[in-house]
C-alpha cells in the first residue's frame, strides 16, 4: 500500500497511525514519540543514505510500525563494535509491534576490536525484541565479531516473532558466540515462520550455529517453524544444528532441511540439546538433505 503524501489520517482498527516515507523521518518520529503509531507510507531506497554508523532507529519503540507491504532496501550499517551499543539494527530495540514489512538487500557489518562490550546483539531488522514481529520479511548478510547474538532477523528476541521469513545469511568472524538464521538467542516465542539463509563460522572459538536460531535458552519456544540453510562451523568446540545450534527450552512441529557442520556437536536438527526429556515434539530433518542420518541428532547431558 503506497501514500504519495504524508498528511491525512490513517487508522488501523481504530488505532491512528503517522505515515513516514523515510528512515530518517521514522527516527525522528519514534525518538520524539517512542510509544507512537506510524506507517511506513512507500517503498524506501536507502542507498541514497550511505553507511549508517549506528543503529538508524536507536530510540525503543515502544509503539507499533506498520509496514504496509512496502519495502525498505539497501540498508547498510557498518560500525566498529565498541561504537555500536548493546543492540544493532534497523530497529536498536523494540517492545512495541513490527508488522508487514521489509528489509531487503541489507547490510550489517559489526567490526571486532580490543575493548571488552560484554554480550552484544545484531539484526538486521532488530538488534533486541521484546515486543511482536508480525508478517515481515528480511534479506540480506550481517557479519558479527565474537560476543555476539546475530540473527538474520532478530538479535536476540525475548517477544515473538510470528509469520515471518529471514533469507539473510549470517557470518561470524573471529571468536564465536551465537548466530542464527532468523534469530541468534531466542527466550521468546518464534512461530509459524522460517529461514532459508546459510549460518558460516571460522572463528577459533567455535560458536552455536541454527538454520533458524544459534541458542533456545531455557524460556525460548519454536512452534511450526522450518530451517532451510547450512550451519556451517569450520573449527573446534562448537555446536551446529540444522535449526538450533543449542536447544534448552521447547522445539514442537518444526523441521530443517540444510547440512549441519562442526566440532564436536553437529545435528540434523539441534546440535546441542541440553533441554528436559520430552521437550522436542514432531520434529524431523531430511536425512538426505543434510547428510545426517544418525537419529540421536541431539545429545543429552
Amino acid at each position: 500500500m503506497t501514500f504519495k503524501k504524508l498528511s491525512g489520517d490513517l487508522s488501523i482498527n481504530g488505532a491512528s497511525y503517522t505515515l513516514v516515507n523515510t528512515i530518517a523521518g521514522l527516527a525522528s518520529a519514534v525518538k520524539n514519540g517512542p510509544a507512537g503509531n506510524y506507517a511506513l507510507a512507500a517503498d524506501y531506497d536507502a542507498s541514497k543514505d550511505g553507511a549508517y554508523g549506528s543503529s538508524p532507529i536507536q530510540s525503543d519503540m515502544q509503539g507499533a510500525l506498520e509496514g504496509l507491504g512496502n519495502t525498505i532496501s539497501n540498508l547498510s550499517i557498518e560500525i566498529p563494535l565498541e561504537k555500536s551499543g548493546n543492540s544493532t539494527g534497523l530497529i536498536a530495540l523494540s517492545e512495541g509491534t513490527v508488522a508487514d514489512i521489509r528489509v531487503t538487500h541489507a547490510s550489517i557489518d559489526l567490526e571486532e576490536n580490543e575493548r571488552k562490550m560484554g554480550i552484544a546483539t545484531a539484526g538486521i531488522l532488530i538488534g533486541y525484541n521484546t515486543g511482536s514481529v508480525l508478517r515481515s520479511y528480511v534479506d540480506g548478510i550481517i557479519q558479527i565479531p565474537g560476543e555476539t547474538a546475530g540473527g538474520g532477523m532478530v538479535g536476540t528476541n525475548d517477544g515473538i516473532i510470528s509469520e515471518s521469513e529471514s533469507e539473510a545469511k549470517v557470518s561470524v568472524i573471529l571468536k564465536g558466540y551465537w548466530a542464527g538464521g532468523m534469530v541468534g538467542t531466542n527466550g521468546g516465542t518464534i512461530t509459524k515462520s522460517f529461514a532459508g539463509g546459510d549460518v558460516t563460522t571460522a572463528t577459533k572459538k567455535g560458536a552455536l550455529l541454527g538454520g533458524l536460531v544459534g541458542w533456545n535458552d531455557p524460556f525460548g519456544t519454536i512452534d511450526n517453524t522450518y530451517a532451510l540453510g547450512n550451519a556451517t562451523d569450520g573449527r573446534r568446540n562448537g555446536a551446529s544444528g540444522g535449526l538450533a545450534g543449542q536447544n534448552d527450552g521447547k522445539i514442537s512441529t518444526s523441521y530443517s532441511t540444510g547440512k549441519a557442520t562442526a566440532q564436536p556437536y553437529a545435528g540434523g536438527l539441534v546440535g546441542f540439546d541440553q533441554a528436559q526429556a520430552g521437550s522436542l515434539n514432531d520434529t524431523y530433518w531430511d536425512t538426505d538433505t543434510s547428510g545426517i542420518t544418525n537419529p540421536s541428532q541431539a545429545l543429552e547431558i
